[in-house]
Protein backbone atom coordinates (compact mmCIF):
# COMPACT_ATOMS: atom_id res chain seq x y z
CA UNK A 1 0.00 0.00 0.00
CA UNK A 2 1.43 3.52 -1.12
CA UNK A 3 0.37 6.57 0.80
CA UNK A 4 2.08 9.43 -1.10
CA UNK A 5 5.54 9.27 -0.50
CA UNK A 6 5.20 6.16 1.72
CA UNK A 7 4.72 2.80 1.20
CA UNK A 8 3.40 0.23 3.61
CA UNK A 9 4.54 -3.42 3.64
CA UNK A 10 1.91 -4.77 5.99
CA UNK A 11 -0.78 -1.97 5.68
CA UNK A 12 -3.31 -4.11 7.62
CA UNK A 13 -1.82 -2.79 10.96
CA UNK A 14 -2.59 0.82 10.26
CA UNK A 15 -6.04 -0.43 11.13
CA UNK A 16 -4.23 -0.16 15.10
CA UNK A 17 -4.64 3.62 15.07
CA UNK A 18 -8.51 3.36 15.96
CA UNK A 19 -7.23 2.58 18.96
CA UNK A 20 -6.26 6.28 19.85
CA UNK A 21 -9.56 7.70 19.46
CA UNK A 22 -10.59 4.73 21.81
CA UNK A 23 -7.86 5.64 24.30
CA UNK A 24 -8.74 9.52 24.09
CA UNK A 25 -12.98 8.13 25.08
CA UNK A 26 -10.97 6.13 28.22
CA UNK A 27 -8.92 8.79 29.49
CA UNK A 28 -12.30 11.20 29.11
CA UNK A 29 -14.64 8.29 30.96
CA UNK A 30 -11.93 8.35 33.42
CA UNK A 31 -10.82 11.28 34.37
CA UNK A 32 -10.26 10.84 37.99
CA UNK A 33 -7.82 13.46 39.98
CA UNK A 34 -6.42 14.20 37.50
CA UNK A 35 -5.32 17.63 36.17
CA UNK A 36 -6.30 18.57 32.41
CA UNK A 37 -2.76 18.81 31.90
CA UNK A 38 -2.02 15.72 33.52
CA UNK A 39 -4.64 14.25 31.28
CA UNK A 40 -3.57 15.50 28.26
CA UNK A 41 0.02 14.20 28.80
CA UNK A 42 -1.28 10.76 29.25
CA UNK A 43 -3.40 10.85 26.20
CA UNK A 44 -0.67 12.15 24.35
CA UNK A 45 1.64 9.58 25.56
CA UNK A 46 -0.79 6.71 24.73
CA UNK A 47 -1.09 8.34 21.27
CA UNK A 48 2.12 8.31 20.80
CA UNK A 49 3.13 4.92 22.18
CA UNK A 50 0.14 3.70 19.38
CA UNK A 51 1.16 5.35 17.16
CA UNK A 52 5.05 4.04 17.40
CA UNK A 53 3.20 0.30 17.47
CA UNK A 54 1.69 0.61 14.52
CA UNK A 55 4.64 2.27 12.60
CA UNK A 56 7.02 -0.67 13.51
CA UNK A 57 4.10 -3.23 12.65
CA UNK A 58 3.40 -1.75 9.15
CA UNK A 59 6.97 -1.30 8.32
CA UNK A 60 6.66 2.13 6.62
CA UNK A 61 9.55 2.88 3.92
CA UNK A 62 10.03 6.38 1.90
CA UNK A 63 9.14 5.82 -1.23
CA UNK A 64 11.75 8.00 -3.96
CA UNK A 65 10.40 8.25 -7.52
CA UNK A 66 12.28 9.08 -10.46
CA UNK A 67 12.17 9.40 -13.79
CA UNK A 68 15.41 7.60 -15.07
CA UNK A 69 15.19 4.38 -16.45
CA UNK A 70 18.16 1.75 -16.48
CA UNK A 71 18.25 -1.18 -18.93
CA UNK A 72 20.33 -4.03 -18.10
CA UNK A 73 20.71 -6.38 -20.97
CA UNK A 74 21.38 -10.30 -19.66
CA UNK A 75 23.02 -11.47 -23.04
CA UNK A 76 23.65 -15.49 -23.81
CA UNK A 77 26.88 -15.95 -24.81
CA UNK A 78 27.00 -19.46 -24.61
CA UNK A 79 28.48 -21.65 -27.24
CA UNK A 80 25.12 -22.44 -29.09
CA UNK A 81 24.96 -18.80 -29.87
CA UNK A 82 25.57 -18.14 -33.38
CA UNK A 83 28.34 -15.52 -33.99
CA UNK A 84 26.18 -13.75 -37.14
CA UNK A 85 23.10 -13.72 -34.70
CA UNK A 86 24.71 -12.19 -31.90
CA UNK A 87 25.94 -9.56 -33.86
CA UNK A 88 22.39 -8.97 -35.46
CA UNK A 89 21.52 -8.77 -31.95
CA UNK A 90 24.17 -6.05 -30.56
CA UNK A 91 22.97 -4.09 -33.54
CA UNK A 92 19.93 -4.38 -32.45
CA UNK A 93 20.02 -2.50 -29.14
CA UNK A 94 22.86 -0.40 -30.09
CA UNK A 95 19.93 1.19 -32.38
CA UNK A 96 17.60 1.36 -29.84
CA UNK A 97 19.82 2.85 -27.64
CA UNK A 98 20.21 5.63 -30.02
CA UNK A 99 16.99 6.05 -30.80
CA UNK A 100 15.81 6.40 -26.91
CA UNK A 101 13.66 10.05 -25.88
CA UNK A 102 16.28 9.88 -23.19
CA UNK A 103 19.64 10.63 -23.09
CA UNK A 104 19.75 10.57 -19.19
CA UNK A 105 18.94 6.78 -19.50
CA UNK A 106 21.58 4.18 -18.77
CA UNK A 107 22.36 1.06 -19.91
CA UNK A 108 24.15 -2.35 -18.64
CA UNK A 109 25.13 -6.14 -20.22
CA UNK A 110 25.32 -9.13 -18.31
CA UNK A 111 26.71 -11.98 -20.21
CA UNK A 112 25.99 -15.77 -19.21
CA UNK A 113 27.37 -18.97 -19.91
CA UNK A 114 28.03 -21.45 -17.48
CA UNK A 115 28.35 -18.45 -15.24
CA UNK A 116 27.10 -15.00 -15.33
CA UNK A 117 29.36 -11.54 -15.34
CA UNK A 118 28.82 -7.95 -15.80
CA UNK A 119 30.56 -6.66 -18.98
CA UNK A 120 29.19 -3.33 -18.10
CA UNK A 121 27.69 -1.58 -15.27
CA UNK A 122 24.83 0.79 -15.60
CA UNK A 123 26.28 4.07 -15.54
CA UNK A 124 27.24 4.44 -19.64
CA UNK A 125 24.73 5.34 -22.35
CA UNK A 126 26.62 2.99 -25.02
CA UNK A 127 26.24 -0.67 -24.99
CA UNK A 128 29.25 -2.58 -25.45
CA UNK A 129 29.56 -5.59 -27.59
CA UNK A 130 28.00 -8.58 -25.10
CA UNK A 131 29.61 -11.80 -27.57
CA UNK A 132 32.41 -12.80 -25.50
CA UNK A 133 32.62 -14.40 -21.51
CA UNK A 134 35.39 -15.16 -19.52
CA UNK A 135 34.09 -17.84 -18.31
CA UNK A 136 33.77 -21.73 -19.62
CA UNK A 137 30.67 -21.22 -22.59
CA UNK A 138 29.84 -24.85 -22.51
CA UNK A 139 26.40 -24.26 -20.46
CA UNK A 140 23.83 -21.54 -20.40
CA UNK A 141 22.65 -20.61 -16.68
CA UNK A 142 20.05 -17.75 -17.38
CA UNK A 143 19.05 -17.69 -14.06
CA UNK A 144 22.01 -16.76 -12.64
CA UNK A 145 22.05 -13.82 -15.02
CA UNK A 146 18.89 -12.32 -14.00
CA UNK A 147 19.63 -12.68 -10.94
CA UNK A 148 23.11 -10.50 -11.08
CA UNK A 149 20.89 -8.40 -12.73
CA UNK A 150 18.55 -7.53 -10.05
CA UNK A 151 21.94 -7.58 -8.02
CA UNK A 152 22.90 -4.20 -10.08
CA UNK A 153 19.58 -2.09 -10.59
CA UNK A 154 20.86 1.40 -9.18
CA UNK A 155 18.61 2.38 -6.35
CA UNK A 156 17.70 5.94 -7.73
CA UNK A 157 16.47 4.47 -11.84
CA UNK A 158 13.53 2.31 -12.30
CA UNK A 159 14.78 -0.93 -14.32
CA UNK A 160 13.96 -3.45 -17.06
CA UNK A 161 15.79 -6.54 -18.06
CA UNK A 162 16.25 -6.89 -21.69
CA UNK A 163 17.05 -11.02 -22.48
CA UNK A 164 19.02 -11.85 -25.61
CA UNK A 165 19.26 -15.57 -25.62
CA UNK A 166 17.70 -18.62 -28.40
CA UNK A 167 16.49 -20.40 -25.07
CA UNK A 168 18.41 -23.28 -24.17
CA UNK A 169 19.01 -23.16 -20.55
CA UNK A 170 21.08 -25.89 -19.62
CA UNK A 171 21.37 -24.59 -15.71
CA UNK A 172 18.46 -23.80 -13.37
CA UNK A 173 14.97 -23.02 -14.54
CA UNK A 174 14.24 -19.30 -15.84
CA UNK A 175 10.94 -18.84 -14.99
CA UNK A 176 12.08 -19.25 -11.51
CA UNK A 177 14.27 -16.36 -11.61
CA UNK A 178 11.62 -14.60 -13.19
CA UNK A 179 9.06 -15.12 -10.58
CA UNK A 180 12.06 -12.82 -7.96
CA UNK A 181 12.17 -10.10 -11.16
CA UNK A 182 8.26 -9.62 -10.79
CA UNK A 183 8.64 -9.71 -7.20
CA UNK A 184 10.77 -6.42 -7.61
CA UNK A 185 8.98 -4.73 -9.57
CA UNK A 186 11.30 -5.49 -12.81
CA UNK A 187 10.01 -6.46 -16.21
CA UNK A 188 11.64 -8.64 -18.27
CA UNK A 189 11.36 -8.54 -22.17
CA UNK A 190 12.82 -10.60 -24.25
CA UNK A 191 14.68 -10.45 -27.30
CA UNK A 192 15.02 -14.41 -28.81
CA UNK A 193 17.75 -15.67 -31.16
CA UNK A 194 16.28 -17.93 -33.65
CA UNK A 195 18.49 -19.83 -35.75
CA UNK A 196 18.83 -22.99 -37.71
CA UNK A 197 21.46 -25.10 -38.40
CA UNK A 198 21.44 -27.69 -40.89
CA UNK A 199 23.47 -31.37 -41.11
CA UNK A 200 22.79 -31.46 -36.92
CA UNK A 201 23.12 -35.21 -35.66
Amino acid sequence: MTLGPLRFEHPGWLLLLLLIPVAWWIARAGRGSLTRGRRATSLAIRALVILLLTAALAEPSLVRRSDDLAVIVVADASRSMPRRAVEEAERFVAAASEARERPEDRLAVVTVAEGAEVAALPESSTVPGFGGHAGRDAGTNLPEGIRLALAIVPQDAAARILLVSDGNETEDRVLEAADLARANRVPIDVLPIRYRRDGEI
